[in-house]
């Protein structure tokens, strides 16, 4: 197996979920923190092409040509046809990038030291890897607490929903029964002595009402 990785400034990240979702922008920092250690940590050892977002957008046809170059040096491909550039090319264009690190303005301070190392590490490892070296230090004690919180609080959600889904569950479960009670009830009148007795009662009422409807119309 080999892999593309493609990685964006944490700024950029950011800002782009807080338009989307409504995330706070350090929730999203944190995310991307989280994101791109363990791609790096999943993929340590792997084939992998490290190619930046903002490179391939400014630059596309350099960014192109060198990891589908990458990708025929590893065999992989051998036998297909040639790549097809011209339509790869008509599909990168600047507008994919609605977010940039060069507009990040005062939030550049939420970026941690741990945060700007990764970003550092990141740029450096730009290219081809026979085997992607491991990432050296830790995430960020801000990255974890924050995440963690969140967890907690999407747990707390989630077993209210669970709590909401059992209430209504139970009041779907007594409707169910209360109408087959009344179907059943129903049933049993209809097949009753009485029932029977009254039909013509029944059919001359049904024919005054609709009679008397038909004289209030008129």
């Amino acid at each position: 197996m080999v892999a593309i990785l493609v990685w964006r400034p944490p700024l950029a990240v950011a800002r782009s979920l807080r338009r989307r979702d409504g995330s706070p922008i350090p929730y999203g920092v944190a995310l991307w923190e989280r994101y791109n250690r363990s791609a790096i940590a999943n993929l340590a050892g792997t084939s992998v092409y490290v190619l930046s977002y903002d490179d391939m957008v400014e630059d596309p046809g350099v960014s192109l040509r060198g990891f589908t170059s990458w990708l025929d040096s590893t065999g992989l491909f051998d036998g297909m046809r040639p790549w097809d550039y011209e339509s790869a090319l008509s599909a990168i264009t600047a507008n994919l990038r609605h977010e940039s690190v060069r507009s990040a303005g005062g939030d550049a301070s939420i970026v941690l030291d741990e945060q700007r190392l990764l970003v550092d590490h990141l740029t450096e490892l730009a290219g081809p890897h026979g085997a992607l070296p491991e990432l050296s230090g830790g995430e960020s004690p801000w990255t974890e607490a924050l995440l963690d919180a969140r967890r907690a609080q999407n747990i707390l959600e989630l077993r209210n929903l669970e709590r909401r889904l059992q209430h209504c569950e139970g009041e779907r479960d007594w409707y169910v029964e209360a109408l087959e009670t009344s179907r059943s009830d129903l049933a049993g009148l209809k097949a009753s002595s009485s029932w029977r007795m009254t039909a013509p009662v029944r059919s001359l009422a049904g024919l005054w009402t609709a009679s008397r409807r038909g004289r209030m119309k008129a």
